[in-house]
């Protein structure tokens, strides 16, 4: 049967997860083996002690089975600054220029990309959703996988840095998030590990636009 992300598909195999807490971090960790695939995965997140308004979210996948491991990953962020509906007060900032076109999956005239700014020209309505693939991006320039979200109206904002290159960069949104989404490239051959990191920071509309 064809893979569709929209699909439900029943679980064969969930797998066994394990968490572990401790001082401004937490982890989980979920280990699979299952007709050839096999993996171990770990998240931790963790809050920084050297820089204020910052945390990170770190993976490792390391390859445990008998086939080769080839995917894409994005790690979604729906963000809603202040519990504020998504409108016109927020914008999303991106490091490259994705040229000027319209954000739509079943409706339009909520907003659009502007170039390297993301904008709303009025508030999503309940049941709306908006979707566009970003344009223009690199998949050798580690800086094309980061983007800053803000809320005018609440001067705050929070901004994510990744340090593997794109490979697909999407948006979507909905009245409770906006989500950018910059996905990477897995592919593990049997044994083989990969870890990447995402840096969230959070601060004023001035601070994040800043960094």
């Amino acid at each position: 049967e064809k893979y569709d992300f929209r699909t439900h598909f029943p679980i064969v195999e969930a797998g066994t997860w394990a968490v572990r807490e401790a001082a401004g971090c937490i982890e989980f960790e979920q280990s699979l083996t299952y007709n050839g695939v096999g993996y171990r995965y770990v998240k931790r997140i963790e809050i920084s002690a050297e820089r204020k308004g910052t945390f990170t979210v770190a993976h490792s996948l390391q390859n445990t089975g008998s086939l080769t491991l080839k995917t894409s990953h994005y790690n979604h962020a729906f963000i809603r600054i202040d519990d504020k509906p998504i409108g016109s007060d927020y914008e999303v900032h991106l490091p490259f220029d994705s040229g000027e076109h319209a954000i739509t999956i079943e409706h339009g005239g909520y907003g659009g990309v502007q170039n390297k700014v993301i904008k709303f020209l009025k508030q999503v309505d309940p049941g709306v959703r908006l979707w566009t693939p970003l344009n223009n991006w690199c998949s050798s320039k580690v800086a094309h996988s980061q983007f800053a979200v803000v809320n005018r109206a609440a001067d705050a904002g929070i901004k994510m840095s990744l340090d593997k290159p794109p490979t697909t960069f999407n948006f979507y949104a909905e009245v409770t998030a906006a989500c950018p989404e910059p996905f990477i490239p897995i592919e593990l051959s049997p044994g083989e590990k990969m870890e990447w990191t995402n840096t969230w920071t959070m601060g004023s509309v001035a601070e994040v636009l800043a960094k």
